[in-house]
C-alpha cells in the first residue's frame, strides 16, 4: 500500500488477517507495522535474546511512540486490531506502556 514493506507484511497473514489489514488507510497500517516490530522486541527480551541496555532503549522508543503519536488511539480503539498479539505483549502494553504514559501526561 503505501509504505514500503506493507505487501511484504500482508502477504505473511492469514486470510482474515489481511481482510482487516486492507481496510486500513496508512496510519493504521504503520501503526500496525510499529506493534508488530515492538511485538517482536518483546519475544526477544523474553527469550533473552536482548539485553537490559537494548530493552529499555526500546521501551523509551514504545512510550514515546504511545504518548506523542496516534498509537494510544488506535491500541486502545481498535480491538480487532489486539486479537493478532499475544496476550503476555497486550499485558505488557496496557500495564507498563499505557499506564505510565497516562500517568506521565
Amino acid at each position: 500500500m503505501s509504505y514500503f514493506g506493507y505487501n511484504h507484511m500482508v502477504m505473511q497473514q492469514s486470510n482474515e488477517k489481511i481482510k482487516v489489514l486492507s481496510n486500513m488507510n496508512s496510519n493504521e497500517a504503520f501503526a500496525y507495522h510499529l506493534l508488530n516490530t515492538f511485538s517482536e522486541c518483546f519475544d526477544k527480551y523474553q527469550q533473552d535474546k536482548l539485553n537490559e541496555e537494548q530493552w529499555n532503549n526500546w521501551k523509551i522508543w514504545m512510550k514515546l511512540t504511545f504518548q506523542h503519536h496516534s498509537l494510544m488511539k488506535i491500541w486502545t480503539g481498535d480491538h480487532t486490531l489486539k486479537k493478532y498479539f499475544k496476550p503476555d505483549f497486550q499485558r505488557f502494553i496496557e500495564k507498563e506502556i499505557i499506564a505510565i504514559t497516562l500517568f506521565t501526561n
